[in-house]
């Protein structure tokens, strides 16, 4: 028999809720939320007015209605713009409604109604039902419905559904404070370079607001964020999510409302933008975290200043790591020739016989050749690097078979003496004269043919040159040895200069180890980059191709120089 008469109580209930949500969650700002939910509180109690107002204070010298809906034929606070008076009785029924917050408080048919009697006249009063309530501030509000056509009394099914209305309307009020703190910061905002945020404390941070200047600031459609609604913890960076999760957790957890963070953000077009967020914390009336507040500004130039900064300071302690390493080769590499020219001087005043004379002269030569060859190999160097782009490739015609000759003739001996092979290949449809700066082209071949002979002990070294494609007017050059090799993680280091991979190495075939930088920036000069394929123990392959134009006389098929 209970559950029988409780069940229609549930009904109106339910009913009731459902009715009010679904006018709530239609509306777009919460000065529309408000509207929609008196309306259709009037409707479902069947009143003629309904209303909120503050201060609901008895100290208060007047009471103002703030919002209200009214059925046509009676009057309204609103319509008419006054205040109305704190008298004696209204003071004491506003302090018998606060004494039980959030408890309604219930005038009609049988009651004597505790208004002053002009109020009631005025505003034809004959029934009414308020209820206190603290919209997360310290001022109080007051929510009443009227019923101004005729006395009635209120059922408990009624009353129950009226007070879970005030908590309701009391959680659209906190929206629309926050809903026009942020419109007013958001006038600042958005003449700014800062975009104003607002999300609801739940999972992922759903977007409840975004100032307009996010697509310009940002690359986001802030309606579209509102609209789906977005989650925050989308829109950042994969990288980043389960840091400023964490982040924003510990925050909450530590009771903290304040705090900023640096993220990556994913834009509408796929760019990421570095940001710093400045965050406020909105709390419930328990003291829950109900919203996060932020201000965002774009930090993404300020990061590519850092990072470029940064890499020119890795850059400068790489470089003056490479010039010490450099020194100290250079140190070793002059003083052992120098050293040989001095021994030979001291034996040469007690040498016995012309011959011994004759071979100390020539270790002194071989010494102060090698010596002179390192010095101009610095001073090429230097001047390539102070010269740079001011350095312009000459052209002037010449002869490609006679390159190739001058390069293999000057490196002939040394090969045999190794017992390397030294071989030249040609592609097919190649040129017989070319236009272009024979000089550069001459020193890249012999620094990279010379590098390959230093370092290669058994095998041979081949010269390759062809054509890049049917109609281009690029040749491409490749030195392949069969020599020591370079390991895969030093190949980007053996262009730059003054780097030198193997230190050991170099002492032990010689030379200061600038032969690649000179060949790299000379390539370079003439429109081309110079690339290496190596691997540890079985050979290094150095390639370019540069631009060079000619004529229609061609040299075919391969052959060896």
């Amino acid at each position: 028999m209970g559950t029988s008469t409780e069940r229609p109580h549930d009904s109106f209930f339910l009913a009731g809720l459902d009715r009010f949500n679904r006018a709530v969650q239609a509306a777009g700002d919460p000065d529309a939320m408000l509207d929609a939910a008196l309306a259709e509180i009037l409707e479902i109690f069947g009143c003629d007015r309904a209303y909120v107002a503050t201060p609901c204070d008895p100290a208060a010298p007047t009471l103002f209605v703030r919002f209200e809906r009214v059925r046509a034929g009676f009057p309204g606070a609103l319509a008419e713009g006054i205040e109305l008076p704190m008298t004696e009785e209204l003071a004491e029924h506003f302090r018998v409604s606060l004494a039980c917050p959030e408890v309604p408080l219930c005038f009609g048919s049988g009651a004597e109604l505790r208004l002053p009697p002009a109020t009631a006249e005025h505003f034809q009063i004959r029934s009414l039902m308020a209820v206190a309530f603290y919209a997360g501030e310290s001022s109080a509000w007051q929510f009443g419905v009227h019923q101004c056509s005729r006395a009635r009394g209120w059922r408990p099914e009624e009353v129950r559904l009226f007070a879970e209305f005030g908590r309701r309307l009391a959680d659209v009020l906190v929206k629309r404070r926050f809903h026009h703190e942020l419109l007013d910061a958001s006038a600042v905002v958005e003449n700014s370079a800062s975009v104003l945020v607002r999300r609801r404390s739940a999972p992922g941070w759903p977007i409840e607001y975004v100032s307009k200047n996010a697509r310009e600031q940002l690359g986001y459609d802030a309606a579209a964020l509102t609209s789906r609604p977005a989650r925050f913890v989308d829109l950042v960076l994969a990288a980043d999510r389960a840091r400023i999760v964490g982040e924003i957790e510990g925050h909450l957890a530590a009771g903290r409302d304040r705090f900023s963070q640096e993220y990556r953000l994913v834009a509408d077009d796929g760019r990421v933008r570095w940001v710093e967020e400045r965050t406020w914390v909105r709390r419930e009336a328990d003291g829950t975290p109900g919203w996060l507040e932020g201000i965002i500004v774009d930090q993404t130039a300020r990061k590519r200043d850092e990072e470029a900064l940064r890499r020119a300071k890795d850059a400068a302690d790489a470089a003056n790591a490479a010039k010490t390493r450099f020194l100290r080769v250079m140190s070793h590499e002059l003083r052992t020739p120098l050293n040989a020219i001095m021994g030979m001087n001291d034996l040469l005043g007690d040498a016995p016989s012309p011959e011994l004379r004759r071979d100390y002269l020539d270790t002194q030569l071989r010494a102060c050749n090698g010596l002179m060859a390192m010095i101009n190999d610095v001073l090429t160097l230097s001047e390539e690097e102070i010269l740079g782009a001011e350095a312009r490739p000459c052209a002037a015609p010449f002869e490609l078979e006679e390159l190739l000759g001058s390069v293999v003739d000057s490196f002939e001996f040394a090969a045999r003496d190794k017992g390397l092979g030294l071989q030249v290949t040609r592609g097919d449809g190649l040129p017989r004269r070319v236009c272009g700066d024979l000089p550069r082209l001459r020193q890249i071949l012999v620094n990279l043919v010379g590098n390959a002979v230093k370092f290669t002990e058994r095998g041979g070294v081949t010269i390759g040159v062809w054509r890049c494609g049917a109609g281009a007017d690029r040749l491409a050059f490749a030195i392949q040895d069969t020599g020591i090799g370079i390991a895969a993680a030093d190949q980007a280091e053996v262009f730059r200069p003054f780097a030198l991979v193997d230190a050991s190495a170099a002492r032990q075939h010689g030379g200061a180890g600038l032969g690649l930088a000179i060949a790299s920036t000379m390539v370079g000069q003439l429109g081309g980059e110079l690339r290496v394929e190596s691997a540890l123990g079985e050979g290094s392959c150095f390639s370019f191709d540069v631009p060079l134009s000619w004529e229609v006389a061609r040299v075919g098929g391969d052959g060896a120089g």
